[in-house]
């Protein structure tokens, strides 16, 4: 049995280490992408180490004071962060993790007429049955926060949060039926309820790893999917650049032509028709595309290429547009936000008389605003502000939508005196 207990000691000296780990990496890891080899590896060494200082023959505050040392400097050097930082985070686990075992211990302690002193002090299936349901409880706690402090599951939070509570609750209750059950019975019963609530425990935690997984397979499922759709928005758009600088080739052959027109009319002397020829030059130049730079590319090939889609559906097209030398966004999303509205704004105009399309970016207070206003007298789609989570109809809006979430954005629609106005406003 002395082994048995000892691999339980390790296993826990273990997952303390991982989960430490993992909870340091939450707030440390910039890249939210803890790598699980390394971290296991030193976790096994650092638990190995826990058990082999528990021998010394020193002052148990001693030996906690080392432990704790050599824990912080191996967190420090692994994620290579500040030092207050990192032992601002390092503490907070362990305050967390006194926690659960305070919690913990003492249930188990009340239920089974023992004491907390008792529990520490010598090994015991209670005290056994107690570290594994409290480390069970640290993991998910631990879990939790990195799956919040996540950027691709922040939205998640409240599910994140009550699953988590129900998993911690699951728990306490099972070990409160054990302990309940098992006080007055005889070893071969207390052994049986032993190995049935210890499956129970694996079977709670390998529900909670294995929906944690799924949620994650899905997340990730849907941002392919998003990126599929992106990818096919920008070949799109692509497409409409090309046929869009073709006009404007031909706009220049046109043009040289008109030069050479204009100066065989002038060496001729025909002063009248040079003047009539340069009046209706002048009326279909105002209605030629211009070229609109905003200070993006990508933002340009997106606005000219929709002025020429507008223009040919008799649509007048306004902008004041001004990107910010360094956005936060990155050119495929700006892309598959512009392109999205835009075109949503060019079919709802469509329908309407007198139509127009006013495209307005600037950057106000360190936040970039885009906000695209049309003529809009019946709306078919409605929507609401990414901070209500409302549903959007339409693919494109949704798209959108899922955009303005990873950048912690705000989206608004709104339709109001026969405009609509939709509105992305994102922290630059």
């Amino acid at each position: 049995m002395t082994a048995v207990y000892w691999g339980i000691e390790y296993f826990v000296s273990f997952i303390e280490s991982l989960m430490c780990f993992v909870f340091c990496g939450a707030f440390l890891e910039k890249e939210k992408n803890l790598q699980y080899k390394i971290p296991v590896m030193l976790s096994m060494a650092l638990a190995l180490l826990v058990i082999l200082i528990g021998q010394i023959k020193l002052f148990s505050a001693i030996n906690t004071i080392i432990t704790f040392v050599v824990a912080f400097i191996t967190i420090l050097l692994y994620f290579h962060s500040k030092f207050l930082g990192t032992i601002i985070i390092f503490i907070s686990y362990y305050a967390v993790l006194f926690t659960a075992d305070l919690i913990t211990t003492s249930l188990t302690a009340s239920i089974a007429d023992s004491t907390i002193n008792e529990l520490f002090s010598e090994f015991s299936p209670g005290r056994i049955l107690a570290a594994l349901t409290s480390k069970s409880i640290l993991s998910i706690i631990c879990i939790t926060f990195y799956r919040i402090k996540s950027k691709r599951t922040s939205k998640n939070t409240v599910s994140n949060i009550i699953f988590s509570l129900i998993s911690i609750l699951l728990l306490l209750v099972s070990v409160s039926v054990y302990f309940g059950y098992s006080k007055n019975d005889n070893e071969q019963t207390k052994l049986t309820l032993a190995i049935f609530f210890i499956v129970i425990l694996l079977l709670i935690v390998a529900i909670f790893i294995g929906i944690t997984y799924f949620i994650d397979s899905k997340q990730k499922q849907h941002d392919y999917e998003l990126a599929q759709k992106q990818t096919q928005m920008l070949e799109h758009y692509l497409k409409e650049q090309d046929n869009t600088f073709a006009l404007w080739r031909k706009s220049i052959h046109d043009y040289k032509n008109t030069v050479l027109a204009m100066e065989s009319m002038l060496k001729n002397g025909e002063s009248d028709k040079l003047t009539e020829f340069l009046e209706k030059e002048h009326t279909a130049f105002m209605h030629r595309a211009e070229y609109i730079h905003t200070g993006n590319s990508i933002v340009d090939t997106i606005i000219n290429t929709k002025y020429v889609v507008a223009k040919e559906k008799g649509i007048d097209y306004i902008v004041n547009a001004v990107m910010p030398e360094k956005c936060s966004m990155n050119d495929i999303h700006l892309a598959a936000i512009l392109g999205n509205l835009i075109d949503n704004a060019i079919e709802a105009s469509e329908k309407e008389e007198e139509p127009f399309i006013e495209i307005e970016i600037a950057t106000k207070q360190s936040f970039l605003i885009i906000k695209i206003t049309n003529k809009c007298t019946s709306p078919s789609v409605t929507g609401a502000t990414t901070k209500d989570d409302k549903v959007f109809h339409g693919i494109g809006l949704k798209s959108v939508k899922q955009i303005i979430d990873q950048y912690d954005g705000n989206f608004d629609l709104t339709f109001e005196d026969g405009l609509a106005v939709a509105k992305i406003m994102i922290q630059n």
